[in-house]
């Protein structure tokens, strides 16, 4: 969380898997704050999708 708070841009690269699943969850996206940028080149489902559409 702190990365993301402190970043203006937020990269996921990642493998997916269990470990890994829903990690960009509204938490992370929230501390990014309106004015980042995030941008997901991971694999599977590292971002929980339902929450980036809001």
């Amino acid at each position: 969380m702190a990365l993301a708070k402190n970043s203006g841009v937020l990269l996921a690269i990642t493998p997916g898997g269990s470990e890994t699943e829903k990690r960009v969850n509204a938490a992370v996206l929230d501390a990014l704050g309106p004015r980042g940028y995030f941008i997901n080149v991971a694999c599977g489902p590292v971002v929980d999708q339902a929450i980036l559409l809001k």
